[in-house]
This record gives C-alpha cells, sequence and structure tokens, in this order.
C-alpha cells in the first residue's frame, strides 16, 4: 500500500485502510459465487453443441427472412418455412439434445459419440451456410 498518498501529518493510509481482494473474480471468490469446479467433458461438449445450434438457428432464420434468394435444405422444415416454424424447431431440437445427453449420461461412450455426431453435423450445416455468406438473424 502506498503510504505517500496522505501528508505526512495524518499518518499512513495503511492506518485508515484495510487492504481488500481486488478485482471482480476476487471478491466474488472470497463470497462463494464462484466454483472452481471444472465442467466434465460431457458439459463442454454440451455447450459447444447449444453454441453451434443457436448459430443455425440464426441462420436457418436468416433463410426464412429470405424466401425470393434462399431456400431451407432441412427436409423437416421444408425449402420455405417461417419464422414460428423455426423458432418451434430449433426450440424442440435444443431441448430434445439437452434431454438424450442427460440420458446418455451413464454412458460415457455413447455420450460421446452422439456429442460428435451432432457438433459434427452442426459444424457441416453452419460451416456451409457461412461459406455461402449467410449470416445469423435474431
Amino acid at each position: 500500500m502506498d503510504d505517500s498518498v496522505l501528508p505526512p501529518a495524518y499518518g499512513r493510509l495503511s492506518d485508515y485502510v484495510e487492504p481488500k481482494p481486488s478485482g471482480l473474480i476476487n471478491s466474488h471468490m472470497n463470497s462463494g459465487v464462484v466454483d472452481n469446479t471444472e465442467l466434465s467433458p460431457a458439459a463442454k461438449s454440451e455447450l459447444a453443441y447449444l453454441a453451434l445450434h443457436v448459430a443455425d438457428w440464426g441462420q436457418t432464420r436468416r433463410i426464412a427472412k429470405s424466401p425470393d434468394t434462399l431456400h431451407e435444405l432441412n427436409p423437416l422444415l421444408g425449402k420455405h418455412p417461417t419464422l414460428g416454424d423455426v423458432n418451434r424447431y430449433f426450440i424442440a431440437t435444443g431441448l430434445g439434445h439437452v434431454a438424450i445427453a442427460k440420458l446418455l449420461e451413464g454412458s460415457p461412450a455413447l455420450s460421446a459419440l452422439f456429442q460428435k455426431a451432432t457438433i459434427g453435423m452442426e459444424l457441416s450445416v453452419t460451416g456451409r451456410n457461412r461459406y455461402l455468406g449467410i449470416g445469423t438473424s435474431f
């Protein structure tokens, strides 16, 4: 602590102020808000999938908003889905993915296979869309 802040007549700054941890993270760590628990590989995979799922959702919304120039390739949605159809589909499939991942927690090998397959599918779809210049729209 820098004691030169106060004039000499007032004594040392450290006589008036108790040093405290600095920064948001330190204060949260001391209060118990931040947990240092590492995410499991399955949880990391699920978060990766959901991030790609949201990107795909946004790209599909962009396609739905541009029926004159773009069309959807997902046969479950059809070539020109409405925004409502797109939203319902992505909410249902996102929740379904989370539910399946939860069911597979007891089988690490099946869980890893499921995550790798679905993440690979989402990477392929979102990568293709990005290559074609299709951005996201929310």
